[in-house]
């Protein structure tokens, strides 16, 4: 069986650090949940996700919008 890992960053997260640093903060966690449910709505089947700390967190959030296969909590 072959899987697709995606390893999407937190919106920002992935900038220099004084940029995410000055955009970080207008962020909210329904901004993230979002970004990961759209991302889920552009794959062909529903994901196994997994998360640490809020990762997870927001994982949970996603669950909450959209179909997925199960979770992970690491």
């Amino acid at each position: 069986m072959e899987y697709t890992v995606h390893t999407p960053s937190f919106r920002y997260h992935d900038l220099p650090y004084q940029d995410c640093l000055n955009k970080v903060g207008t962020v909210t966690l329904q901004d993230y949940r979002d970004d990961l449910v759209a991302l889920i709505e552009s794959l062909n089947q529903p994901p196994l996700l997994l998360g640490h700390s809020l990762g997870f967190l927001v994982a949970q959030m996603a669950a909450k919008k959209i179909e997925i296969d199960g979770m992970i909590f690491m």
